[in-house]
Order: structure tokens, then C-alpha cells, then sequence
């Protein structure tokens, strides 16, 4: 046979190998991240969960777990990682009770940090399969942890609490602690350090605190190493009407900063304001709330624009729809006033809320709008991010765990269609044995296939 027919022979039975290969071999894919405002589809919601069970030994423990929902049709899995996640006593090796609160999701969608606040942990979760997330492992810290907010390059996870820690995601170790300057002092003039109640950061590095111990927004600049450096405090004074002041008067009460966000306009920050004040011009609340509005000048640097006054509950968390042009919070603590009826006051039950964003630092409460959750909470988780917008559905939990199991008996994750302000309820077990705390967001992640290639 000729070189040349034999060479051909071969080639065409090459090809038929691979032609039938292609039928017979699994597709090889790859996973490329949406790009913000090009791609859409369904994303997947991750709750944090805490979970009581009953050891067969130690008897009822609290400890944490996580579920997914996946946003196409609202299908709920877990819980997750249980057993990974129930923590031990050092000395006695038993197990003890232990309680996450916020979550957050890597940009590329495929690690889920959580923390736990009292044992000082964040915990790394693989979510590359959202069906069956893996535990990977944790970083412990120095002080108890308050709230959770990752970088938009995904590189690091700002943690704050007592002070303000950088924590590598590549690495998983801690690259970074501030501690905050010292801004009064106690009776025993013992110096009262600044605290971290809740974080934010945006693109440029600019983190801005909540500080609900010293009633203050402090601003910090974070460098591209992990590094951080203290930039500068703020602080706003209301009085019973509303009104505000840039410092200290009589008759002002000092705001009370619980939580913060940053907008997708990378500038606007907002503050949720725990203060209540009661406005004497108002017969229909018991208490009013506000809202902190501060713009971010330049790196590090913020300036105070206005203050959203009047609002019906504590505004706890916030988050955008996809262009910015409307913020929604989850609010609480409400309680009617009605002076004729005996009682007085009643509690409201928590509600969603919206707010229309005009531009940077223009923000306008739409009162006009609002949804019924179905259960009332008291106080509030500082820093804990308790709703989640993504494709025009928002996910809320609890602001706080402080419900009415008698009036209440069961726990819901809520699900409102923002479209037409329908609630949908998914059931979480028994108020006394369940508590649904943060909630963030994967964004959906579209795939690729590719064919083995063939020779023609």
C-alpha cells in the first residue's frame, strides 16, 4: 500500500473515532461569571440559618447551618454543613451553642463566607454546586464579629466588630486588623474605642463604618496590599422633630448608625439610623427613624448631605435593583400610637420599604409603597444583612430574632415579587427551634460547552 493512501486511511478512521467520541464522551465545560447588566438569568439565594437539635447525649444545641434557594422557582435545599459547622468546647471537647448571622458570596459566585460572632470565626463554604455545598475552612479572629463585606475584586473579606480585619479569601488568613482611635471615655476614664457595628466598601477602597457604640460613621481607605489606613469620623444629632444638627445641642439626641451601604452608584452611602424619637407633630407612630445620607468625595472621604426623617420603622437593611434607581429596606420596631385607645400603642409588623434614588446623594422615601411582612420584630441585628434584591425578587429574613413564637409560631424566609409587591412565604420551621438571619445572593453564572474538537 502507498505511504500516501495508507496516511489518508488513517486520518478518515482518526476522524470516525472522534466523531463517535463526540456522542459518547460527557461535554467539557467551562464556567465564565455574568457580566453585571449583559447577562441575566436565575441566581441562587444562600440564608444563613441557626438550628436547634437534639444531641442524643448533650441534649438541645443551637448551631448553624446554611440553605440555598434557587430564584427560577423558589425551590428551597439544605440544611447544609450542619455537622461541619456545630463547634466544640476546647477544654471538654463537648459541644456548645453557637450562632451565625451574616453571609456573603464571592463575585465569581464560588465561595460563601460566614461568620460567627461570638466564637470569632468566618467560615470559607465551596458553593460551586449550590445543590451540595463543602465546607473548606475557617479563620479565627480576634474580637466578636458584627458584620461580613467582600471586596468587588473578591480578593478580601472586611470584618468588622471591636476592630476592623482584613482577611485574604486566596489565602484564608488574616493580612490586617485596625483598631479604631479612641473617641471618649468611661466613668473609670477608661478609653472607649471606636467599634465596628456594620461595613461597607465600594470599588475605589473606600469602607465606611457604622458605629452604634459611639454613635459615629467613620471612614477608612483601604489599599491595594490590605492594608488600611483611619481617614475621619461623622456624626449627626436629631431632635423630636426631626430636625438635625451637625453637633451637639440641647434637646438633639445622637443618631444611632446599625447598619450601612454603599449604592451602586459607588457613591451614595446610607446608614440606618436605630435612633427612635418621638415626633410630637405625629399621630399615627409611637416612634420615628431616619435614615443617615452621606456622599463619598473621594478615597477614603465622605461628607454629610441630608437625613431621611419621619420613616415608620428602623430601616435595618438595604439593597438596589439592578441600575440603582431604587433602594429597598427592610424596616422594624414599629409601634402605632393612637391616644384615644387603650393601649396607646401596638406593634406593627415589619415591613418592605422603597425609596426612589434621583442621583448621587438624592434619595426620596416613597411612602406610597410598602409591604405587609406578617410578623413583627423588636431591636435589630447591627450589621447583619437581612434583605437580598436579585432580578427584581427580594429575599427577606428577621432584623431580629425577637419574635412572638405565640403569635408568630413559625419562622418564614419572605418573598416579595417586587413587580407587583406580591408576598410568597417559604416556611422555616418553629419560631423556638429555627432563626433565619443573613442572606446574600449567587448571581447567575452561565456556561459555556464545547464539542471534542474534530479534525475535518
Amino acid at each position: 500500500m502507498k505511504p500516501v493512501l495508507k496516511q489518508n486511511i488513517m486520518i478518515r478512521r482518526l476522524f470516525v473515532i472522534l466523531l463517535l467520541l463526540s456522542f459518547v464522551l460527557p461535554f467539557q465545560t467551562t464556567v465564565v461569571q455574568a457580566s453585571a447588566g449583559i447577562l441575566s438569568g436565575p441566581g441562587w439565594v444562600v440564608v444563613a440559618s441557626n438550628e436547634e437539635i437534639i444531641d442524643p447525649i448533650y441534649g438541645a444545641l443551637v448551631t448553624p447551618a446554611i440553605y440555598t434557594i434557587y430564584s427560577e422557582d423558589q425551590s428551597v435545599y439544605g440544611p447544609f454543613l450542619v455537622n461541619e459547622l456545630r463547634q466544640y468546647d476546647e477544654g471538654s471537647g463537648f459541644p456548645i451553642n453557637s450562632s451565625v448571622f451574616d453571609v456573603s458570596v464571592t463575585p465569581d459566585g464560588q465561595t460563601v463566607l460566614l461568620v460567627e460572632r461570638d466564637l470569632r470565626l468566618v467560615h470559607f463554604i465551596d458553593l460551586s454546586d449550590p445543590t451540595a455545598p463543602v465546607y473548606l475552612d475557617s479563620v479565627q479572629l480576634f474580637s466578636s464579629i458584627n458584620d461580613l463585606a467582600i471586596t468587588p475584586d473578591g480578593r478580601f473579606a472586611l470584618v468588622s466588630a471591636e476592630s476592623v480585619s482584613v482577611v485574604s479569601i486566596h489565602q484564608r488568613k488574616l493580612v490586617y486588623q485596625l483598631v479604631l482611635p479612641t473617641f471618649e471615655r468611661d466613668i473609670d476614664n477608661d478609653p472607649v474605642y471606636g467599634y465596628a457595628s456594620a461595613i461597607a466598601v465600594n470599588n475605589a477602597g473606600t469602607i465606611v463604618v457604622a458605629d452604634a457604640i459611639n454613635h459615629a460613621v467613620h471612614t477608612i481607605r483601604l489599599w491595594s496590599n490590605g492594608a488600611m489606613t483611619y481617614y475621619g469620623s461623622h456624626k449627626y444629632f436629631l431632635n423630636v422633630d426631626g430636625d438635625v444638627a451637625l453637633s451637639d445641642e440641647e434637646n438633639y439626641q445622637r443618631f444611632n448608625p446599625i447598619n450601612v451601604t454603599i449604592a451602586p452608584d459607588e457613591s451614595t452611602v446610607l446608614v440606618s439610623d436605630g435612633l427612635n424619637y418621638v415626633d410630637t407633630t405625629q399621630t399615627t407612630y409611637q416612634n420615628l427613624y431616619a435614615v443617615g445620607v452621606y456622599q463619598i468625595t473621594s478615597p477614603g472621604q465622605v461628607q454629610f448631605i441630608d437625613v431621611l426623617s419621619g420613616l415608620p420603622r428602623v430601616m435595618q437593611s438595604f439593597d438596589f435593583n439592578r441600575d440603582g434607581s431604587k433602594a429597598y429596606a427592610l424596616g422594624n420596631n414599629g409601634a402605632s400610637y393612637d391616644e384615644s385607645a387603650s393601649p396607646q400603642t401596638t406593634l406593627l409588623n415589619d415591613s418592605l420599604y422603597m425609596f426612589d434614588m434621583n442621583g448621587t446623594g438624592d434619595i426620596v422615601f416613597d411612602n406610597s409603597q410598602s409591604v405587609d411582612l406578617l410578623f413583627n420584630t423588636t431591636d435589630q441585628y447591627q450589621g447583619t444583612d437581612c434583605l437580598a434584591v436579585y432580578e427584581g425578587i427580594a429575599y427577606m429574613t428577621y432584623a431580629n430574632d425577637s419574635l412572638d413564637s405565640t403569635s408568630f409560631p413559625q419562622r418564614f424566609v419572605s418573598i416579595v415579587d417586587l413587580s407587583d409587591l406580591s408576598l410568597q412565604q417559604l416556611n422555616w420551621g418553629s419560631t423556638s427551634q429555627v432563626t433565619p438571619t443573613g442572606v446574600g445572593v449567587r448571581v447567575f453564572i452561565p456556561f459555556k460547552t464545547y464539542f471534542p474538537l474534530v479534525n475535518k
